[in-house]
């Protein structure tokens, strides 16, 4: 009679169980994922330059473009107007009397305009 060969799966099983402390460490972060709603909550009336993410834009390019320029070929990467309201996932600006919605998702910086 053959004696059963030794489990392979109970070592990887006892790393994987002893490595999961570490997983939860890695990537948490502070928690805090976005736009700081609370900061741009007080911006609300105030007129801000919003600079748009350039793949968002497709413009994306493998020359480094400065966070602050408005322009890339004659494209407009930025919008300037005023604040009007933080939402959940999005921040709704007032530009040339229209609102414009601009998810957070395309959104590079913005920049309070003193």
């Amino acid at each position: 009679m053959k004696t059963p060969a030794p489990s392979r799966t109970l070592p990887l099983l006892t790393l994987i169980l002893l490595c999961l402390p570490l997983f939860g460490l890695i990537g948490c972060g502070s928690g805090q994922t976005g736009l700081d709603r609370s900061v741009l909550s007080q911006w609300v009336g105030k007129r801000c330059t919003v600079q748009v993410r350039r793949d968002a834009l497709g413009s994306a390019h493998t020359l480094p473009v400065a966070p602050l320029t408005d322009e890339i070929n004659g494209a407009a990467v930025s919008i300037s107007g005023t604040l009007e309201r933080v939402d959940a996932h999005s921040i709704v600006l007032n530009h040339a009397s229209k609102s414009h919605f601009i998810p957070e998702a395309s959104i590079l910086l913005i920049r309070l305009n003193e």
